[in-house]
């Protein structure tokens, strides 16, 4: 509805405006009514038009699950075969892309989109401490009691929403254009704006969330006796938790910003770039599909795009791992992964460690790892730690039996 908006409002006031009669204070304020008027219309084609598409949506899903499961596996069985073909065949094109000419450039764009983000939440954090800091302060210095406490922190509820505090946030995400202009003529991407956009939207989700979880923490502790000494004490606990929620928060969807904003620029070049080889050849594989799929719910193309995002995902991934030592978050649906393994198996992910033990189990015993690797030492990790644990529990039987004893022997001197 913003969007549309945007569009409208300058053909709106090239109609409409002339024709407002009044004093300068009349006309703006019919002109900003019209204009609330206008974007009540807006929103509601756009969300009658967003719950249509969401039923039609719902229900060929319910006609395709029918289809699908009589012959599920079947389908998964000429899938697999499917993508082991266009993975021998196209992958090394795609990849030889990517390594060619996304891979030299990926770094880059990765600290041009990290920096402006990081500079906003950085902003969104010091701007949140500066406000509960401020209402700390007016509960201390007026004693106030935890029957007012709400009255005093339910200002906190607008801050959000307050355009002329959380601006300075959003104007640190704006040089997101100017920093990425470079990469525009060689990439054709063009979306900057969508992207400024989606960074403020989490700005002031964070925001919302960190206001309600302070005041969420604030009601589940509050205290019975209601002192000022014990309200004071339960602010300030409260702010450091949920400054350091906001923290893990705000790294969390950094990443996963950054991670997202790459793959919309560089996942739509790699497509094009590589279509004039890979398309041609896409008809070749109709006969990997199975005979009886006469409905065309294996689509060859979709599955094409599936290999290439996954490639391209991979290298994103790869760049992002350089930044941080933390685990990285998958692009794209984790069940997706087995498809792109000759040996996949579709259940839930393993514990990493029972993978790794998988991996380097021996063929024959010739071939047995030495006492100092990854397995070994892991193994021997936990041997450890169960040892730990066991002489704990024996030492607190011994005194549970001691404690036992005492009191049998106070008990019989009584």
């Amino acid at each position: 509805s913003n969007m549309v908006m945007e569009d409208l409002c300058p053909v709106l006031e090239s109609q409409l405006l002339p024709h407002i009669r009044g004093p300068e204070s009349k006309r703006k304020q019919t002109w900003l009514k019209m204009i609330g008027e206008m974007y009540a219309v807006v929103e509601m084609h756009v969300s009658e038009g967003f719950q249509a598409l969401l039923r039609e949506n719902e229900e060929q899903s319910l006609q395709l699950e029918k289809k699908i499961r009589s012959d599920f596996n079947q389908i998964l069985t000429s899938k697999k075969q499917l993508v082991a073909k266009l993975q021998e065949s196209l992958g090394e094109h795609v990849r030889w892309c990517c390594e060619a000419q996304v891979r030299p450039h990926l770094e880059s764009a990765r600290d041009r989109l990290a920096d402006p983000m990081n500079a906003g939440l950085e902003e969104t954090r010091r701007l949140f401490s500066e406000e509960v800091s401020r209402v700390i302060s007016v509960v201390k210095s007026t004693e106030q009691s935890s029957s007012s406490l709400a009255e005093v922190c339910s200002q906190l509820q607008a801050l959000p929403y307050q355009s002329a505090h959380v601006q300075h946030c959003y104007k640190k995400t704006e040089t997101l254009e100017q920093s990425l202009s470079e990469l525009e003529p060689r990439f054709s991407f063009t979306g900057f704006r969508f992207l400024i956009q989606r960074a403020q939207n989490i700005i002031q989700q964070l925001l919302e969330d960190a206001v309600y979880t302070f005041q969420h923490l604030l009601v589940s502790t509050q205290p019975a006796t209601g002192l000022s000494a014990e309200v004071s004490q339960r602010l300030d606990n409260t702010q450091v938790r949920v400054l350091k929620k906001f923290d893990s928060d705000s790294t969390a969807v950094w990443r996963q910003f950054v991670r997202d904003s790459l793959l919309e620029m560089f996942l739509p070049y790699v497509l094009k770039t590589v279509e004039p080889i890979c398309k041609p050849e896409l008809p070749m594989y109709e006969g990997c599909l199975c005979t009886d799929d006469d409905d065309g719910l294996i689509q060859i193309e979709s599955t094409y795009n599936e290999l290439v995002l996954h490639i391209v995902s991979e290298e994103i991934n790869k760049a992002m791992k350089e930044t941080s030592t933390q685990p990285s978050y998958s692009l794209y649906n984790e069940s997706m992964g087995g498809l792109w393994n000759n040996e996949a198996q579709l259940d839930i992910a393993e514990d990493p460690r029972t993978s790794l033990a998988k991996a380097t189990i021996p063929a024959s015993p010739e071939e047995s790892p030495e006492p100092a690797s990854a397995v070994g030492l892991l193994t021997a990790l936990e041997n450890s730690k169960l040892s730990e644990v066991q002489d704990e529990w024996q030492c607190l039987q011994k005194d549970w039996d001691v404690a036992n004893q005492a009191l049998d022997e106070s008990k019989s001197a009584e």
